[in-house]
């Protein structure tokens, strides 16, 4: 019953799946295009909406900790929260946009730079009216990619699998042949004893 519901109207579950991870569910909706379930515009405004809650959120958490006295002291008087509060927010303040573009990709650092932005005090407006830009630019091409995956996949018929297994193979080995490069160049002579 919930499957069928979701086949049939899917847009009242992309915006809560899109606060908590964006990326995953573009992709998600960019298959549902190519299979014909879903409007990609009609996904791409849920998407943008969940995004909207999402920085709205962290922002707001941000701004509740700076009104709050024990976050504040807590925040002041931790060596390795005050040394790093003046870099981000000189980042927040002088390079807004290359900031939010460049966290855009760093999905692990997003939500502690925008409590940041809130804790102190970046102007809201400009920081969402970028943020949704950018945002808006990273979720067509999730979009695009989900999509151009599911019709290249249909196209590759039976071959599919074989394909699959052989990127996986090539992954693989690209990521060793990356680890014994980076290995050689931090420690060459660890490297030079290796096979």
């Amino acid at each position: 019953m919930i499957l069928d519901g979701l086949l049939h109207n899917p847009y009242w579950a992309i915006v809560p799946l899109s606060v908590v991870e964006g990326p995953i569910a573009a992709v998600g909706c960019g298959v549902g295009a190519a299979l014909g379930y879903v409007d990609p515009f009609l996904a791409f405004a849920a998407l943008m909406a969940g995004s909207l809650i999402q920085d709205l959120i962290y922002y707001g958490l941000g701004r509740w900790a700076a009104g709050s006295s024990r976050m504040r002291d807590f925040a002041t008087r931790r060596r390795l929260l005050r040394s790093t509060m003046a870099p981000i927010e000189a980042a927040w303040r002088g390079h807004m946009v290359v900031t939010l573009l460049t966290l855009k990709f760093a999905y692990g650092l997003y939500a502690p730079f925008l409590v940041t932005a809130g804790f102190r005090s970046i102007p809201l407006i400009r920081l969402l009216v970028i943020s949704m830009a950018w945002s808006a630019l990273a979720l067509i091409a999730w979009i695009a990619i989900g999509y151009g995956l599911t019709r290249f996949w249909g196209m590759t018929g039976h071959f599919a699998p074989y394909l699959v297994g052989a990127i996986g193979v090539g992954g693989l080995l690209a990521m060793v042949l990356v680890i014994r490069r980076a290995r050689r160049r931090l420690d060459p002579e660890r490297a030079a004893r290796s096979p």
